[in-house]
């Protein structure tokens, strides 16, 4: 019974390095050749966010504009209200990390 189960288990890892071999997502990886999507994004950072290729880049991205969404027109406040209260938040950050010693 023990030999039977080593023999499938090393043909299902053998099917399975074979697919991964084949996988479309592998034709790009270590080439230099772009995909179409690629090359109409500009293959630059705009095209790396939207292709998940850095995917810290892509949720961080993602959170802003939630978070822009949410308040500019989830909040209940005019766009104008809500762009002005942006403005002063930022002021006030960029006041405050003037404020900060050089060498910390």
């Amino acid at each position: 019974m023990e030999i039977v189960t080593q023999e499938g288990a090393a043909l299902t890892v053998d099917s399975f390095s074979a697919l991964a071999e084949d996988s479309p997502l592998r034709r790009y990886d270590d080439s230099d050749e772009h995909s179409k999507v690629d090359k109409l994004l500009g293959s630059g950072k705009v095209a790396d966010i939207l292709l998940w290729r850095d995917e810290k880049k892509t949720f961080n991205c993602f959170l802003l504009l939630v978070l822009l969404y949410y308040w500019f027109f989830l909040s209940g406040r005019t766009f104008i209200t809500s762009a002005a209260k942006l403005l002063m938040m930022i002021i006030v950050s960029l006041y405050g990390y003037s404020m900060l010693p050089a060498n910390m």
